[in-house]
């Protein structure tokens, strides 16, 4: 796998996730006269950056083993890795 590749796609998980992340902590102005939907709008823009994310990183971490390395990924376990279950 092409290296300069390999952290473009780490660099665009990254992205995706802080973005998500941001729009999830985010608070809107308190004398807003949205404020409501401004807050409902944040959250589901997280979200949905959120689910980008783990929709990405499901799919690249199948063919690049630098996104498979990110934690969590079980793309990287092995089953001999893990003592068994006697």
């Amino acid at each position: 796998m092409n290296t300069a590749k390999s952290l473009l796609r780490v660099a665009i998980l990254l992205a995706i996730f802080t973005a998500g992340m941001c729009c999830i902590f985010a608070l809107p102005t308190a004398d807003s006269p949205l404020w409501v939907t401004t807050f409902l709008l944040s959250k589901a823009a997280g979200a949905a950056c959120i689910s980008i994310f783990a929709r990405l990183h499901a799919r690249w971490s199948r063919v690049d083993p630098l996104v498979a390395s990110i934690a969590g990924s079980s793309a990287t376990r092995q089953s001999s890795n893990y003592p068994a279950n006697e």
